[in-house]
């Protein structure tokens, strides 16, 4: 006489493969989340290049100059880069959004997910284009940094931007897990 074998699963089997499945799950978690900080950071930082980059394309393309400067509750240029950005035409070269000039895009985002600041030289609040794609205050560069948290730079990101206009992802160079500023040194998010 043939035995017959059962089909499916012992309930001792189904609860130790629950157990294992289980503590699988909770080890990856926290992997799953240092991704998803990660790809946060790197989505924000590459929607402001984009914007930026958008800026000086249109101040090539349309010969004016153009200014990109953070957005504040009243869509002028403010001093807090994480509520968004307004890009401009700056007929007057300013640096402030006049009733007169054309607005080319405004871009507003949620504060609440990270913060974004400023460093410019001179303690310039706005980055801007010239027709040709330059800096037209020559003397202006810096960097935009893009924090998760305050006085944490982990996922932290940058861009660089120069005074021949050109902006950058900053680098990690010295592979410390921060990337550093036009000057080689740390980014800062304090």
């Amino acid at each position: 006489m043939v035995k017959k074998i059962p089909y499916g699963f012992s309930i001792i089997e189904l609860l130790i493969t629950l157990s294992i499945a289980s503590i699988l799950v909770a080890f990856s978690i926290p992997a799953l989340n240092t991704i998803y900080q990660k790809n946060k950071s790197a989505t924000e930082i590459n929607r402001y290049l984009s914007l930026i980059t958008f800026a000086r394309q249109t101040a090539v393309a349309n010969g004016k100059y153009v200014s990109v400067c953070a957005l504040d509750e009243f869509d002028i240029c403010g001093q807090d880069w994480s509520n968004g950005v307004v890009i401009f035409s700056d007929d007057n070269v300013n640096g402030a959004l006049d009733n007169n000039e054309d607005v080319y895009r405004i871009f507003e985002r949620d504060s609440n997910t990270g913060f974004f600041t400023l460093n410019a030289s001179l303690n310039s609040n706005y980055i801007n284009f010239d027709p040709l794609g330059t800096s037209f205050r020559k003397n202006i560069s810096g960097n935009l940094v893009y924090c998760s948290k305050v006085n944490s730079t982990e996922n932290s990101r940058a861009l660089i931007f120069s005074r021949s206009g050109r902006v950058y992802l900053a680098q990690d160079n010295n592979n410390n897990g921060i990337p550093e500023n036009g000057s080689g040194e740390d980014i800062s998010c304090g």
